[in-house]
């Protein structure tokens, strides 16, 4: 596909995702998963974290749809939110990752 082509169809998936076909939103998902991991994964050097942040990302997303306002691509908006999840991570206060062995977990 060319990258015009590649616009108009996530323009065309957008619209029906925003009334509520998931699966649209899912062919969104299979059109990006790979580089929105690929990104979560040089952001946080861990698989299970990045793929925590993917599935984070994609929800804030479909939650976030309906106010996409497209003044830029739906790929730039998803890597900004991408972005702003494994920050969010990063400054939480939880520890999102317990080690299995840690005898402290059973004290």
């Amino acid at each position: 596909m060319k990258p015009d082509t590649v616009v108009d169809f996530d323009v065309a998936l957008i619209e029906r995702a925003r009334r509520g076909d998931s699966k649209a939103f899912e062919r969104l998902y299979r059109e990006h998963v790979g580089r929105v991991y690929g990104l979560c994964l040089r952001m946080t050097r861990n698989p299970d974290t990045a793929n925590d942040c993917v599935q984070d990302a994609f929800i804030k997303a479909w939650k976030a749809l309906p106010r996409f306002e497209a003044r830029s691509s739906f790929s730039t908006w998803l890597h900004r939110i991408a972005v702003n999840t494994v920050l969010e991570r990063r400054r939480s206060p939880v520890n999102h990752e317990v080690a299995v062995d840690d005898p402290a977990e059973y004290e």
